[in-house]
């Protein structure tokens, strides 16, 4: 009996210590981290509590978030408003995760939930709130080159559009364009060159051969009239677990 009281306090002073791993699921999951350093957290994550208690809620928001942004995503443009309302969805979302939460009466961990799924909330509505720096009062309008190589639009983060529609500044001086796209390592997964206008709608076959829940980065490169080429900045995308 004192064994077991002993071993439970132990466990109970871990607890109000803390876990040493701050933001690690929240890094992992976000794909923040070297693949290196990944692994090694990968079973921290699994065993410890409060680390997978994290994971799941940074998951649950991650879906959620989709579709906050999702009629944004669609009209292709952010409206005057879009802070207020993004904003207002966020405590919407922070307010239905502690209700369900408490439904499922996970006591330990539920504080912690709702801690991890808030802040996780916050982080993904300042990433949204980031996109005005990125998109001018147009969105496809033609913006001014930088060193970075002329601007990707869209998809940018988590895209629930069907089809997935890439569109990128338009060069008046381009013949065609050539889209890659690349998965983590940065090896090509896709590649479509001969489009002449700023925007490529990716076939179904394609996007059933990409996984989902996985980043992948893509860029296109502006083959111009007098025999140059141009490439973009780098654009990312997430496509949602079906």
């Amino acid at each position: 009996m004192s064994d077991l009281a002993g071993r439970l306090g132990r466990k109970l002073t871990w607890w109000r210590r803390g876990c040493g791993h701050r933001d690690a699921a929240v890094q992992v999951f976000l794909e923040e981290t070297d693949p290196e350093v990944t692994a090694e957290l990968l079973p921290h994550i699994l065993s410890c509590p409060e680390c997978g208690s994290e994971f799941e809620a940074v998951r649950a928001v991650w879906t959620r978030s989709a579709e906050i942004l999702e009629p944004i995503e669609q009209d292709g443009q952010l409206p005057a408003d879009a802070s207020e309302r993004l904003r207002n969805l966020a405590r919407d979302e922070i307010k239905s995760l502690r209700l369900l939460r408490r439904a499922r009466k996970r006591s330990v961990f539920g504080l912690k939930y709702v801690i991890g799924g808030a802040a996780a909330i916050l982080l993904i509505i300042l990433t949204a709130l980031f996109i005005p720096s990125r998109f001018s009062r147009n969105v496809f309008q033609e913006r001014t080159s930088s060193d970075k190589g002329f601007a990707v639009f869209q998809p940018w983060n988590l895209t629930r559009q069907r089809p997935v529609v890439f569109r990128w500044q338009s060069l008046a001086q381009a013949d065609h364009y050539e889209l890659e796209i690349l998965d983590l390592g940065l090896e090509t997964v896709f590649s479509q060159g001969g489009i002449t206008s700023a925007q490529y709608s990716l076939p179904e076959e394609v996007f059933f051969r990409l996984h989902k829940g996985r980043t992948y980065f893509w860029k296109v490169k502006a083959h111009l009239k007098g025999g140059q080429s141009l490439e973009s900045e780098f654009g990312k995308f997430i496509l949602p677990e079906l």
